[in-house]
Protein backbone atom coordinates (compact mmCIF):
# COMPACT_ATOMS: atom_id res chain seq x y z
CA UNK A 1 0.00 0.00 0.00
CA UNK A 2 1.58 3.33 -1.00
CA UNK A 3 0.15 6.92 0.95
CA UNK A 4 0.85 9.93 -1.02
CA UNK A 5 0.39 13.40 0.20
CA UNK A 6 -1.20 16.52 -2.04
CA UNK A 7 1.17 19.61 -1.22
CA UNK A 8 -1.61 22.72 -1.71
CA UNK A 9 -4.65 23.25 -0.65
CA UNK A 10 -8.09 22.30 -2.39
CA UNK A 11 -10.49 24.77 -3.58
CA UNK A 12 -13.08 24.58 -0.89
CA UNK A 13 -9.78 25.84 1.83
CA UNK A 14 -8.61 28.71 -0.96
CA UNK A 15 -12.13 29.96 -1.16
CA UNK A 16 -12.96 29.52 2.40
CA UNK A 17 -9.77 31.42 3.04
CA UNK A 18 -10.44 34.17 0.58
CA UNK A 19 -13.60 34.82 2.52
CA UNK A 20 -12.56 35.63 5.86
CA UNK A 21 -9.67 38.03 4.93
CA UNK A 22 -11.93 39.62 2.75
CA UNK A 23 -14.61 40.27 5.91
CA UNK A 24 -12.05 41.44 7.92
CA UNK A 25 -10.98 43.81 5.46
CA UNK A 26 -14.74 45.07 5.13
CA UNK A 27 -15.00 45.37 8.60
CA UNK A 28 -11.13 47.37 9.33
CA UNK A 29 -10.49 49.12 6.33
CA UNK A 30 -13.78 51.74 6.94
CA UNK A 31 -12.61 52.38 10.21
CA UNK A 32 -9.05 53.03 8.80
CA UNK A 33 -10.32 55.09 6.46
CA UNK A 34 -12.45 57.65 8.51
CA UNK A 35 -9.55 58.01 11.24
CA UNK A 36 -7.58 59.63 8.70
CA UNK A 37 -10.28 62.08 7.52
CA UNK A 38 -10.43 62.99 10.97
CA UNK A 39 -6.52 63.42 11.18
CA UNK A 40 -6.42 65.85 8.45
CA UNK A 41 -9.51 67.56 10.14
CA UNK A 42 -7.26 67.89 13.38
CA UNK A 43 -4.18 69.46 11.25
CA UNK A 44 -6.39 71.61 9.12
CA UNK A 45 -7.70 73.09 12.38
CA UNK A 46 -3.98 73.04 14.13
CA UNK A 47 -2.38 74.56 11.12
CA UNK A 48 -5.41 77.17 11.02
CA UNK A 49 -4.97 78.33 14.61
CA UNK A 50 -0.77 78.72 13.91
CA UNK A 51 -1.89 80.86 11.43
CA UNK A 52 -4.51 83.37 13.15
CA UNK A 53 -2.07 83.05 15.86
CA UNK A 54 0.50 84.66 13.55
CA UNK A 55 -1.98 87.13 11.93
CA UNK A 56 -2.65 88.23 16.12
CA UNK A 57 0.98 88.50 16.69
CA UNK A 58 1.66 90.51 13.86
CA UNK A 59 -0.80 93.07 14.65
CA UNK A 60 -0.06 93.13 18.13
CA UNK A 61 3.32 93.60 17.49
CA UNK A 62 3.42 96.35 14.10
CA UNK A 63 -0.02 98.08 15.56
CA UNK A 64 -1.51 97.38 11.49
CA UNK A 65 -3.07 94.50 10.68
CA UNK A 66 -1.97 92.51 6.73
CA UNK A 67 -2.86 94.14 3.68
CA UNK A 68 -6.15 92.81 2.62
CA UNK A 69 -6.24 92.57 -1.14
CA UNK A 70 -10.28 91.32 -2.21
CA UNK A 71 -11.18 90.76 1.02
CA UNK A 72 -8.23 88.23 2.02
CA UNK A 73 -5.68 89.45 4.57
CA UNK A 74 -2.04 88.86 2.22
CA UNK A 75 -0.41 86.35 4.87
CA UNK A 76 2.60 86.80 3.10
CA UNK A 77 4.28 89.89 5.30
CA UNK A 78 4.20 87.21 8.00
CA UNK A 79 7.23 85.31 6.62
CA UNK A 80 9.16 88.38 6.48
CA UNK A 81 11.39 89.41 9.47
CA UNK A 82 10.38 92.57 11.01
CA UNK A 83 11.71 95.93 10.19
CA UNK A 84 11.76 97.01 14.14
CA UNK A 85 13.53 96.28 17.09
CA UNK A 86 14.00 92.79 18.44
CA UNK A 87 10.99 90.45 20.28
CA UNK A 88 10.99 87.65 22.21
CA UNK A 89 10.41 84.25 20.68
CA UNK A 90 10.25 81.04 21.66
CA UNK A 91 14.22 78.38 22.62
CA UNK A 92 12.80 76.46 19.25
CA UNK A 93 13.07 79.92 17.12
CA UNK A 94 16.57 80.63 18.60
CA UNK A 95 18.00 77.44 16.74
CA UNK A 96 20.59 78.99 14.06
CA UNK A 97 18.82 82.19 14.41
CA UNK A 98 20.48 84.16 16.92
CA UNK A 99 23.68 86.23 16.78
CA UNK A 100 24.17 85.69 20.61
CA UNK A 101 24.97 82.66 22.32
CA UNK A 102 21.81 81.21 22.90
CA UNK A 103 22.11 79.38 25.94
CA UNK A 104 23.17 82.74 27.71
CA UNK A 105 21.75 85.38 24.97
CA UNK A 106 18.59 87.76 25.40
CA UNK A 107 16.09 85.78 24.00
CA UNK A 108 15.46 88.27 21.72
CA UNK A 109 15.58 87.95 18.13
CA UNK A 110 14.68 89.34 14.69
CA UNK A 111 13.00 86.61 13.16
CA UNK A 112 9.45 86.39 11.05
CA UNK A 113 6.05 85.45 12.82
CA UNK A 114 6.43 81.92 10.60
CA UNK A 115 8.95 80.20 8.64
CA UNK A 116 6.56 79.32 6.06
CA UNK A 117 2.81 79.84 4.80
CA UNK A 118 0.95 76.80 5.51
CA UNK A 119 -1.32 74.93 3.71
CA UNK A 120 -3.99 72.58 4.12
CA UNK A 121 -3.75 68.81 4.69
CA UNK A 122 -4.92 68.45 1.18
CA UNK A 123 -2.30 70.54 -0.38
CA UNK A 124 -4.24 73.95 -0.74
CA UNK A 125 -3.50 77.11 0.89
CA UNK A 126 -5.82 78.62 3.65
CA UNK A 127 -7.65 82.32 3.22
CA UNK A 128 -7.30 84.51 6.09
CA UNK A 129 -10.19 87.39 6.19
CA UNK A 130 -10.39 90.22 8.68
CA UNK A 131 -14.33 89.90 10.28
CA UNK A 132 -16.40 91.88 12.42
CA UNK A 133 -16.77 95.94 13.21
CA UNK A 134 -14.05 98.15 13.71
CA UNK A 135 -14.55 98.20 17.69
CA UNK A 136 -14.21 93.89 17.81
CA UNK A 137 -11.98 92.24 15.17
CA UNK A 138 -11.79 88.84 14.24
CA UNK A 139 -9.25 86.59 12.27
CA UNK A 140 -11.16 83.76 10.12
CA UNK A 141 -8.81 81.41 8.53
CA UNK A 142 -10.65 78.70 6.54
CA UNK A 143 -9.57 76.08 4.30
CA UNK A 144 -11.64 74.87 1.60
CA UNK A 145 -12.02 70.89 2.94
CA UNK A 146 -11.54 68.05 0.93
CA UNK A 147 -13.67 69.10 -2.22
CA UNK A 148 -11.31 72.39 -2.51
CA UNK A 149 -14.39 74.53 -2.75
CA UNK A 150 -14.72 77.50 -0.43
CA UNK A 151 -18.38 77.71 0.88
CA UNK A 152 -18.34 79.32 3.86
CA UNK A 153 -18.67 83.23 4.10
CA UNK A 154 -15.88 84.80 6.20
CA UNK A 155 -18.75 87.51 7.67
CA UNK A 156 -20.89 84.66 9.21
CA UNK A 157 -18.14 82.11 9.86
CA UNK A 158 -18.96 83.39 13.52
CA UNK A 159 -21.93 80.86 13.34
CA UNK A 160 -20.09 77.95 11.56
CA UNK A 161 -18.32 76.55 8.47
CA UNK A 162 -20.29 75.75 5.23
CA UNK A 163 -19.85 72.29 3.81
CA UNK A 164 -16.77 71.19 4.08
CA UNK A 165 -14.51 73.81 4.60
CA UNK A 166 -12.13 73.92 7.99
CA UNK A 167 -11.12 76.67 10.02
CA UNK A 168 -11.34 79.04 13.17
CA UNK A 169 -12.68 81.96 13.81
CA UNK A 170 -10.28 83.89 16.91
CA UNK A 171 -11.54 87.36 18.44
CA UNK A 172 -8.10 90.04 18.53
CA UNK A 173 -8.25 91.07 22.32
CA UNK A 174 -5.57 92.93 22.02
CA UNK A 175 -5.55 96.64 22.64
CA UNK A 176 -4.49 97.77 18.81
CA UNK A 177 -1.22 99.33 19.50
CA UNK A 178 2.61 97.27 19.92
CA UNK A 179 3.83 95.91 22.02
CA UNK A 180 7.40 96.62 23.78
Amino acid sequence: MEITFRKGFTRLETALGLCVVTGILVLVLPMVWRGTGQDRQRSAVHRAENLAAAVLDYRAETGRWPESRGGRLDVGCLTETPARAPREVSRAQLVGAMADDPLHGTGRVAAPWLDRIPIDPWGRPYRAHLAGATGERAVVVVSAGPDGVFQTDPGRAARGFAGDDVGIVVIDQTDGGPRP
